[in-house]
């Protein structure tokens, strides 16, 4: 039997400005968002749907209410061939990667 399995790029919370974590939380609540597919991980964070190849319109959509450091976690997601980004309060802060205090 094969299984399907689903990657997830952890990272934390401090990877991410307060602006992004406001969007995020109004695009998992209000499921208007034709361009992130969001949910919240309890009240840690938020779990982000990155789909496998770039579409150069959607991302650019997607960076008129987003950072750029946001932005660099999805091409990080995809990098690492990972099908979701979870921002998490508990999660990893990374050396390499830019941090926020909010």
């Amino acid at each position: 039997m094969k299984y399907e399995i689903q990657k997830t790029l952890v990272v934390s919370t401090a990877h991410i400005t307060s602006m992004d974590s406001d969007q995020l939380g109004d695009d998992a609540n209000s499921n208007l968002s034709v361009d992130l597919i969001v949910s919240c991980y309890n009240e840690f964070g938020h779990s982000i749907w990155v789909p496998e190849t770039e579409d150069p319109n959607r991302e650019k959509d997607i960076a008129r209410v987003y950072s750029q450091a946001f932005m660099k976690l999805l091409e990080i997601t995809r990098e690492q061939r990972c099908q979701y980004l979870r921002v998490d309060r508990d999660g990893p802060i990374y050396d390499n990667l830019p941090t926020y205090e909010w």
